[in-house]
């Protein structure tokens, strides 16, 4: 039991952490308790492609002070994959388990200080089957290896693997907007000619997300079909432990299914080539409404709103931007029921929409920030979702040639404003 709460723990921080950092402390600090070891280290292979092992600064040491030789050592000996502990999990894809260090040849670190550690272990954590990182851990007296610790790292190695893939996909992702707005900058001081270039990076980095994103589904399908066809004929033949280690895997694909849709649905937001026309506001709305019916009954919300104009734009591409807004205004409720109004303000060829509502507000500290693609404010189990609807009616009032801010207080409520073009 013990062991199966440390797996739940572990993959509850895998799938919740921000950072691939974050997640690493937490899988340092929770494997060091359960084991009663002292000390936990990581390490990651260089992107270079040079086969080297950079020490990372990330520790947890209980006491930093009695381990001085150790850390220092590790700061000091450079390791390359076949090279020392990690390196040799590294190599061979396998946790790996040391009675005593000092009489191990393979141990760089010795050579270097009496080393104040005897028994280690460690395990790889893998990206579609390459090593990415390792994680070490160190106790000072000798210690029998566990078996079914080794081998619930494997496990753990895979769902931490994930987090280092979610990290590079936010990274690339940002690395776009980046580009992106840099372009947009450049483009403000340059001639029309440039225009032109811009429109095809923009293009091909939208059609390299959708490609990759389509790309994912068709080896999730096969993985999610054979999780389950273990699940029904071996549930309850096994033993508990392996029941759960099935609704890990299964759940795991289900989140990564969610994840991938709304990728796709991102980058078609972007994609997509539509002629702009006429849209009724009070039509539009109505159907938007009829498809929350049981969102806002559930949540005994209440919905008021001005008259809606006509708009110029995509009718579908504006009915999710209404639906993506309203639905979060009835998710994010605080203690009272859900009160939300739709607000019209014509401002020339422009109208100025408002969706007020009295939930629990945002932090002034992510104000800026939760338009970003993937952004997340709430765990998933208190807010479930993949944090992708604002970045979509971000792209949605971009593609219609607006904006969209917000205005809010924590614990106040939230108003989101966009500008759309007045059908004349």
């Amino acid at each position: 039991m013990k062991l199966l709460q440390l797996l739940k723990t572990l993959t509850a921080a895998a799938n919740e952490a921000t950072s691939v950092e974050d997640a690493l402390r937490v899988a340092l600090r929770e494997i060091c308790a359960y084991a009663n070891w002292p000390v936990g280290h990581a390490y990651r292979v260089s992107k270079t492609g040079s086969n080297l092992l950079v020490a990372m600064n990330l520790w947890h040491c209980i006491d930093p002070d009695a381990y001085t030789n150790l850390i220092q050592a590790t700061e000091e000996t450079p390791l390359r994959i076949g090279e020392g502990l990690p390196g040799r999990v590294v190599a061979t894809g396998q946790p790996a388990w040391i009675l005593d260090v000092t009489k191990d040849k393979n141990f760089p670190r010795n050579r270097r200080h009496e080393l104040e550690v005897r028994s280690a272990f460690a395990f790889p954590v893998f990206v579609k089957k390459v090593p990415v990182a390792v994680l070490e851990f160190f106790c000072p007296e000798e210690v029998e290896p566990e078996v079914r610790l080794l081998e619930a790292m494997g496990y753990v190695g895979a769902q931490f693997g994930h987090v280092f893939e979610r990290d590079q996909i936010l990274s690339e992702l940002r690395a776009s907007e980046e580009r992106l707005r840099q372009l947009n900058i450049t483009l403000e001081k340059r001639v029309e000619a440039r225009t032109s270039q811009l429109s095809a990076v923009n293009k091909e980095l939208e059609q390299f997300a959708f490609i990759a994103s389509h790309d994912l589904q068709e080896p999730l399908r096969a993985i999610a079909g054979f999780s389950q066809l273990l699940a029904q004929k071996y549930k309850g033949k096994i033993d508990e432990q392996a029941d759960e280690y099935l609704s890990f895997i299964v759940g795991g694909i289900t989140e990564m299914r969610t994840l991938i849709h709304d990728l796709l649905a991102y980058s078609r937001t972007a994609n997509r080539d539509v002629e702009f026309g006429m849209v009724d506001g009070e039509t539009l709305i109505q159907k938007v409404l009829a498809l929350l019916t049981d969102a806002i009954s559930r949540n005994n919300a209440a919905i008021t709103r001005d008259p809606l104009p006509n708009i110029r734009g995509d009718e579908t591409q504006l009915g999710q931007l209404f639906q993506n807004l309203l639905a979060n205004a009835i998710k994010f409720r605080g203690a009272e029921p859900p009160r939300i109004h739709i607000g019209v303000e014509p401002r020339g060829e422009h109208c100025v929409f408002s969706i007020r509502d009295n939930g629990i507000g945002i932090s002034p500290n992510y104000i800026e920030s939760i338009f970003m693609p993937f952004k997340r404010l709430h765990t998933k189990s208190k807010y479930p979702g993949s944090g992708i609807g604002l970045a979509i009616c971000k792209k949605i009032v971009e593609h219609h040639q607006g904006r969209i801010w917000v205005e809010s207080k924590e614990g106040e409520g939230s108003t989101f404003f966009f500008t759309l073009w007045e059908a004349n």
